[in-house]
């Protein structure tokens, strides 16, 4: 499993990485008076450094494996799937503060 962490953590290093080229591109400023990319840059670079920390901390020999799809693993995937489904159904109806405070009470009892 370390492989596929350390390919996700270099996949999020190049989109933090691409992410703070642009936002360095569209204008940094400073920061009495920051520009636009001020913010994404920041957001950006945080995202790179932590997949960094991230592909440091999965690098050596994989543990045992482990498969993907043992016996009982789907189940909880598979709950929150329709406590989502559910959810989408219900905020039309009652509401976003509603459907949420139920979507909470829900997730803690089913899928948890």
């Amino acid at each position: 499993m370390k492989r596929w962490e350390r390919i996700a953590a270099v996949t999020l290093f190049l989109i933090g990485f691409g992410g703070a080229i642009g936002a360095w591109r569209i204008g940094f400023g400073d920061f009495q008076a920051p520009g636009p990319g001020f913010f994404p840059f920041w957001l950006a670079a945080l995202l790179a450094f932590l997949s960094l920390v991230f592909f440091v901390r999965n690098l050596g020999a994989d543990t045992a494996p482990v498969t993907l799809w043992g016996q009982g693993t789907w189940v909880r995937p598979l709950k929150a799937a329709c406590v989502m489904f559910v959810y989408v159904l219900l905020i039309g109806r009652l509401g976003f503060i509603s459907s949420s405070a139920l979507l909470f009470v829900a997730w803690l009892r089913i899928v948890e």
